[in-house]
């Protein structure tokens, strides 16, 4: 999730354009797996979320190539996103 909240936080700087729904799904869908984690011991992503994913780490590898590093920098420090 955490590379999902970075290139959600450098796409709100303007370095993406992936639907905001995506980056929603992809929040649910971790949670949905992490409760079934809980009660079954074993960790599952839903299949209708791994297209999601897929997307938003393609948006994710692509940033560093146009994001300055100190954006990157900046939007990975938890004191920042506060």
């Amino acid at each position: 999730m955490r590379t999902v909240y970075l290139a959600w936080f450098l796409q709100q700087d303007s370095y993406g354009n992936e639907p905001v729904g995506r980056f929603k799904v992809s929040e649910y869908a971790t949670e949905a797996a992490l409760e079934r984690a809980h009660a079954a011991n074993g960790w599952v992503l839903a299949a209708d979320a791994v297209p999601v994913f897929e997307s938003l780490l393609t948006l994710h590898e692509a940033q560093p190539a146009t994001v300055p590093r100190h954006k990157i920098v900046s939007a990975n420090d938890p004191d920042e996103m506060s």
